[in-house]
């Protein structure tokens, strides 16, 4: 997961209003991480993100509770929003990453996903090309800012990774994967939905790229309540399970190849 790469900007999604004339309508401020691809793809108008189409599709179906959306950069996130609590809970992130307690609940809905391995299809034809033994031999493109299993690093001791592997780390999933299509490192690790994503509308990821059955290290994507908020995990949880029932969410989630939903017990 990143923690520490964005300019400070802050951008403010609009929204559809659920146009409720009801003065009881509840306003939420949510925070989307900027650069989390697919749940938020900056500048693509037609494909804005999972998350900002999924907070459209809360604001026009229920008159309870009207979201607005803030795109914010993962160091202004961490340093200064999430000390504050100033917001009432954040989209699909892993409380066990950086939180470290300053949150009052979690969501039961959330979306497991994982950091994988890939590397070019010409190179690579099964997992074994990932073991521990053989990525130990090859060069390695991974993001700055995340943990990685495979090489048991800390965000604060990257001298470990260094040392141990012949590794590249980069500012985004994107450069990763570019790197690894331009034939500048051998294997890249990047989050598992992004790659998905890419496989369905990046023709030259498709065509060349091979997706390990190694996952580096797991995730569970919840939505994180701050203890200000407005809204408590049992009423977001309520509607976002509404959502799936109706295959409201499945249809989103099929626009940006997203898969791996948990939802609460009825």
């Amino acid at each position: 997961m990143n923690y520490w790469n964005s300019a400070f900007a802050i951008f403010t999604i609009a929204v559809f209003s659920n146009q409720n004339t009801n003065a009881e309508s509840v306003k939420l401020r949510a925070i989307q991480i900027d650069g989390a691809i697919p749940f938020c793809c900056t500048g693509d108008k037609a494909s804005p993100g999972f998350t900002i189409d999924l907070v459209n599709a809360i604001n026009k179906t229920q008159k309870d509770f009207e979201i607005e959306l803030q795109i914010v950069p993962s160091k202004r996130f961490y340093k200064e929003l999430l000390p504050q609590q100033s917001f009432d809970f954040v989209f699909f992130q892993d409380p066990k990453f950086s939180f470290e307690g300053n949150f009052k609940e979690v969501s039961e809905f959330g979306i497991a996903g994982k950091e994988i391995f890939f590397s070019l299809t010409k190179n690579a034809n099964d997992s074994q090309y990932f073991s521990d033994k053989s990525i130990k031999n090859k060069s390695i493109a991974g993001r700055e800012g995340y943990t990685y299993e495979f090489a048991q690093n800390t965000i604060k001791d990257y001298d470990k990774i260094y040392k141990q592997f012949n590794v590249s780390l980069v500012n985004s999933d994107e450069q990763v994967v570019d790197m690894v299509l331009k034939g500048r490192c051998q294997v890249g690790v990047v989050e598992y939905h992004y790659l998905r994503y890419q496989n369905k509308i990046n023709q030259d990821v498709a065509k060349n790229i091979f997706i390990s059955k190694r996952a580096d290290s797991p995730n569970f994507r919840q939505m994180i309540i701050t203890r200000k908020s407005k809204i408590t995990a049992k009423q977001l949880d309520a509607i976002l399970s509404k959502l799936y029932k109706d295959n409201t969410i499945q249809q989103i989630a099929d626009k940006y190849n997203i898969e791996g939903f948990r939802v609460p017990a009825q």
